[in-house]
């Protein structure tokens, strides 16, 4: 008669009654595991998988799709529930970091309702890893920064005619937040020397001339033209 050990509780194990053989069997109530006769209460269950089965305790439980499934004399006992109704996942958000080594995240809806399964936290939300590579070390007086997105950066690129060139976005040293870098030296940009190349007159200079810096406040006048150094 079928079942004559615990693993014939399994579920998708076929139990195939062969010919009628004289021989020892355990006694009424009681299952052949490990060799040995135990109470049914005491079988193990099983899960078939690709390579083994994976066996489960008495009393252990594991969640089987969205169900929280027990071993209950040999055999898996689940609630009978609906799972509740996944939304497609969120695009994953931007690194908490720009080096090294932040997190990102994703999210997803759930909706569940009477008779279904309750939604579970790892199934709504996921984290990932992301910007593994080392932080650069910054010189004295300026910070890191997620990666060069706006310009200027340099004082010399508040001068007219300064050509703003667009770089990929890379964690790098810059200054910190409104001030800007002459000469290895973070300022805010009304501290932010000028030269002469733009005026009217800068043509006819010399080149030491139009390299000059002024400071900030310079009047320099010529021709009923009057011009001061402001912001660079």
């Amino acid at each position: 008669q079928c079942p004559r050990s615990c693993a014939d509780l399994w579920d998708r194990v076929q139990c195939l009654q062969g010919p009628c053989r004289p021989g020892c069997r355990c006694p009424p109530g009681q299952l052949v595991q490990d060799g040995h006769c135990v109470p049914i209460s005491s079988c193990r269950c099983g899960l078939p998988s690709a390579n083994a089965s994976w066996e489960l305790a008495p009393a252990q439980v594991v969640q089987l799709d969205c169900q929280n499934c027990t071993c209950v004399n040999g055999s898996l006992v689940c609630p009978h529930q609906g799972c509740p109704v996944l939304g497609p996942w969120s695009a994953w958000s931007s690194c908490s970091a720009p080096c090294g080594g932040g997190t990102m995240e994703r999210h997803r809806s759930c909706e569940g309702g009477p008779g279904m399964a309750p939604c579970q936290a790892q199934d709504t939300e996921q984290r990932q890893e992301c910007n593994l590579q080392a932080c650069p070390e910054c010189p004295p007086g300026q910070v890191l920064s997620a990666c060069a997105t706006s310009c200027p950066r340099l004082c010399w690129h508040l001068q007219p005619g300064a050509i703003c060139v667009q770089e990929p976005c890379q964690p790098g040293c810059g200054c910190p937040g409104g001030q800007l870098l002459h000469n290895g030296t973070c300022m805010p940009p009304t501290a932010c020397p000028c030269t002469q190349r733009s005026l009217p007159w800068g043509l006819t200079l010399t080149l030491e001339e139009q390299a000059q810096e002024l400071p900030p406040g310079t009047v320099l006048t010529r021709n009923c033209t009057r011009c001061v150094c402001h912001g660079g």
